[in-house]
């Protein structure tokens, strides 16, 4: 019995990618209510020279690089949601088997441990890889994952789940640690950027947990990792 290819809605709301580019959107978006709130400030400033020179520039030039990303971001955020439109209709469920580990390197030259896995359909082979949340930490993978493909475009796949030993669960609980300090590092700031430094309650417990329990986390994390690659 050829298994059920989950629903459009679930592979949107759980799918990596996509939610890097929300990420990125929600980033673009606290960024720019900084800006127009910090010219809106400098507008009752008495000096007319800080109106008529600096608050153009402050909102004209990240006006226009917003406009680049965010714009890159829509067509990214669009395509993404046409591939799983398309492996919603008539995906294809294969399992990827492990070919390789390695080191590979991000645009800033942060080093990752990536896992490679191979898989066909129809005689066409095609790969997918996936690296870990920590840099410079070696995370176990799984031996195998379960991926949902697009017929026609192969290369597209979408991982449903992963199988593997111990040490690979270990290693996806480690990387789903990495997301979470993540996230929580950006909402941080954007707590304490908007006022929250100055809440007596929250404050020190954000500052707190950003500059000591993330560090910790991180400590904690390479500890394990360094554990679970020694051992087999």
């Amino acid at each position: 019995m050829q298994e059920s290819t989950p629903p459009l809605g679930k592979l949107i709301a759980s799918d990596g990618p996509l939610r890097g580019i929300v990420l990125g959107l929600a980033l673009l978006a606290t960024v720019g209510v900084a800006i127009l709130a910090t010219a809106i400030r400098l507008l009752v400033v008495d000096d007319i020279w800080v109106k008529i020179a600096v608050v153009p520039l402050i909102v004209l030039i990240p006006g226009l690089v917003f406009r680049f990303f965010v714009g890159r971001l829509i067509g990214a955020l669009r395509g993404r949601v046409g591939v799983l439109r398309r492996l919603a209709d008539h995906g294809v469920i294969l399992d990827a088997r492990l070919e390789s580990e390695d080191w590979t390197r991000d645009s800033e030259g942060s080093r990752f441990w990536t896992a490679r896995y191979s898989y066909s359909y129809l005689g066409q082979p095609a790969t997918v890889t996936r690296s870990a949340t920590w840099s410079a930490m070696k995370t176990p993978h799984p031996e195998s994952l379960r991926v949902l493909i697009d017929p026609e475009r192969p290369a597209d796949a979408y991982v449903l789940g992963s199988m593997g030993s111990g040490r690979s669960k270990i290693g996806s609980f480690l990387n789903k640690i990495g997301t979470l300090v993540i996230l929580l590092w950006v909402a941080g700031w954007a707590f304490l950027f908007f006022g929250g430094i100055r809440d007596d309650r929250w404050g020190p417990v954000v500052i707190l947990g950003m500059f000591v329990g993330m560090p910790l986390l991180w400590v904690f994390s390479w500890i394990l990792s360094r554990f679970v690659a020694r051992t087999r």
